[in-house]
């Protein structure tokens, strides 16, 4: 009856999924890495944006995160009960979003670059588990074009696919956004991104270092973890070619699923500079330092946000996300309103 209960669990969830990605991190690639990849996504504003809302695409990662594990797990470590459901969990985890379809690809590659390990019978059981999982997706997706039979025309004539494909910067903007933190500001108030900003102040500068990080730990992975140099490079370069295309309109929240990726490269990157400055602790000491700033920085800006709207009202428009009223004024009224049985609301649409 409350949805602060759905609000809570949302959150909670994806807290686990700081977890299993720490855990990830930690069995396959070190514990210095799954300590800074944990603490890169755990205090990125994008995904903390995307882990406390009572919506879609908010609770798939966790679950994308588990499908992996547990692909390594069966690949790797050989536990067959593992790399059977792993790919039914992988489609179950897409279901939640369409953009969940984009990082399908990957978990397939990743089994196919371990495919001597798959026996006949596994293949056989895990593709029996996913029709399961599929079923009612499936019979959903039947029941709705026949109901509805102008149901894909009317989607591609709202994505603008009908207008003929091309080549969009959308989708390499956002991942530039997701990996370094950067402009939450032009989804959380994209009609007044001037005066949040002047409120509360971003570091482009100093953020942007997490996006070289991520950059050299993209080529420091082949290097120095290249059983998972694959997975993680198509991690990051499939969902971006995908929503490169216009076939659809690029949205920041496609890119939800490619966050650990990005924490986790981030890492990576770090560690490898730390690796070739054996010898010269107080740059090894710098470069520790100034992920700390970063992190502590980003946390500091998230925490000013939410005072910035809680305070003060955000313009509806294109591209608003879910602050418009002041929260303030949201708990008043909730306050006000205890122990009233019946409400009646009177508004202009969603405004």
């Amino acid at each position: 009856s409350s949805p602060l209960v759905a609000t809570l669990f949302v959150a909670a969830l994806n807290v686990i999924g700081v977890g299993v990605l720490w855990f990830i991190a930690r069995r396959y690639l070190g514990a210095t890495v799954a300590l800074i990849a944990a603490l890169v996504y755990a205090l990125n504003p994008w995904a903390v944006l995307y882990s406390r809302k009572i919506w879609a695409q908010d609770f798939m990662t966790p679950f994308i995160l588990l499908a992996v594990l547990l692909a390594l797990y069966g690949l790797i470590e050989g536990k067959r009960w593992a790399r059977v459901v792993a790919l039914p969990l992988m489609l179950f985890a897409a279901q939640i979003h369409f953009a969940g379809w984009a990082l399908l690809p990957v978990i397939l590659a990743l089994f196919w670059s371990w495919r001597e390990r798959l026996t006949r019978p596994e293949v056989g059981l895990m593709a029996a588990l996913s029709v399961l999982v599929m079923f009612p997706y499936t019979l959903g997706l039947a029941q709705t074009l026949h109901s509805n039979p102008d149901t894909l025309s009317t989607v591609f004539e709202r994505t603008g696919a009908g207008d003929g494909l091309a080549l969009s910067g959308d989708a390499l903007r956002f991942t530039a956004y997701f990996a370094t933190g950067l402009g939450v500001e032009t989804w959380v108030a994209p009609q007044q991104q001037d005066a949040l900003l002047a409120n509360v102040p971003t570091l482009p500068l100093v953020w942007g270092l997490l996006g070289l990080l991520m950059f050299i730990g993209l080529l420091a992975v082949w290097i120095e973890y290249r059983p998972l140099a694959p997975l993680l490079t198509l991690w990051v370069i499939v969902p971006l070619m995908v929503f490169s295309v216009t076939w659809t309109q690029a949205y920041p929240h496609y890119f939800i699923g490619v966050l650990p990726a990005y924490a986790v490269l981030t890492a990576v990157g770090a560690m490898s500079l730390i690796r070739v400055l054996p010898q010269r602790p107080i740059a090894r000491a710098v470069i520790i330092a100034g992920i700390a700033v970063i992190l502590f920085t980003q946390q500091a800006w998230w925490s000013g946000m939410l005072r910035y709207v809680s305070t003060r009202e955000i313009a509806f428009g294109a591209g608003t996300s879910g602050y418009t009223t002041p929260v303030s004024a949201l708990l008043q009224t909730a306050d006000a309103l205890r122990g009233v049985t019946r409400v009646t609301v009177y508004s202009d649409g969603q405004d």
